[in-house]
Parts: C-alpha cells; structure tokens; sequence
C-alpha cells in the first residue's frame, strides 16, 4: 500500500491554562472530561432531502442543525501548535507530506512542534473534534468551489494532487488505530 495518511495533526497530552484575548480565563478539564464541539450542521434534513427547519413538535424536529453546542474555538500559539479552547487538546498546525501509518506514528514520536515531546497520533474521537461538518465533498476531478471539512483559517490544508497521481480526495489524516482495530490486528487470521 503507497503512502496514504499524512503526519497530520499531532497531539500534545499536556494540560494547560491560559489566558484568552480580553482576559478570559480558558482551562481544560481535568480527569478525563473532554468537551464536545458543535459540529457547525447548519442544513435540516427529510427521509430523502434538505428541509425548511422543522417546528418544535413537527416531524424531523430535533436535528444537529437546530442545536447549537461549544463553537470551536482555536488559538495559534505561534509556534507550529494549535490549541482547541473546547477540548483542550494542542494539535500541530500543518499536515506535512503524506506517509504510512508506520512512518506517521514514528513521526509523532519524533515530533517536537511547540517544544513539547509527547505527541502522539490523536483518536477517532478526538480527530472527529475537527470536522467542520459544513464543508461540502468535492468533484472526484475537480476541487473548484469546494470547502473542506476543517477550519483552513486555522490549520493547513491541500486537496490531492491528481497530476502526481493523487485522487482530489488523497488529503487524508493520521490517527491511532481503535481497541477493535488492534484487536482485530493482532488475532491474525483464521483458517477453514
């Protein structure tokens, strides 16, 4: 398999406190609570397409785009680092270049953004944090007036490069495999 995830986002597991702009004090929880970031869902939906924003106690009433939860909210701490204020997880700004699962978990142990040495590859979950899920999927052959599914004001980001051999789509991000994919791994296989 060619080189399909990239050393993306990397996280620091470090706990901080900081101070916002005005003054507002920011800490993350402590003891494994994680905040949940809204997902930015704006569009209502039917059985089978888009809806006008349903009425309390109409069918369909009650969908993500009707709740507004935590906004996300990041800080660039110049240098290399980004800081998610609603899960409190410091991620590394810019994607890099595109490598394996085994050259990106290496890569994680090796990286050093912010001055911090214990980065890892995040979750499901904590990647999951990210999705901005008002972008819109692209033309498998064109890019033109798609938005990406992260806040590109904040982080890297570039679509696949199909004149290297890319699909628009090969801009993907590294994570740690789950319990059920390491345990799935490590069973090997069966035979009839």
């Amino acid at each position: 398999m060619g080189p399909v995830l990239a050393v993306a986002l990397l996280l620091s597991g470090c706990a901080w406190t900081s101070l916002l702009p005005g003054g507002t004090a920011a800490a993350t929880t402590s003891g494994g609570g994680y905040g949940i970031v809204d997902t930015n869902q704006t569009i209502c939906y039917g059985n089978s397409s888009a809806i006008s924003t349903p009425g309390k106690g109409e069918a369909f009433c009650g969908q993500d785009a009707q709740i507004d939860g935590n906004q996300p909210q990041y800080v660039d701490n110049a240098d290399g680092t980004v800081t998610d204020l609603v899960t409190g997880l410091m991620w590394v700004k810019s994607a890099g270049e595109k490598v394996t699962h085994e050259q990106a978990v290496a890569g994680a142990a090796a990286c050093s953004a912010g001055g911090h040495t214990d980065r890892r590859l995040p979750t499901l979950k904590e990647l999951y944090s990210l999705i901005d899920f008002a972008g819109t999927d692209v033309d498998p052959g064109a890019a033109s007036g798609a938005t990406p599914f992260i806040d590109t004001s904040v982080f890297g980001f570039s679509y696949g490069d199909p004149s290297t051999g890319e699909r628009i789509i090969d801009s993907q991000w590294a994570r740690a495999p789950s319990m059920r994919e390491r345990a799935r791994s490590s069973a090997g296989s069966c035979s009839a």
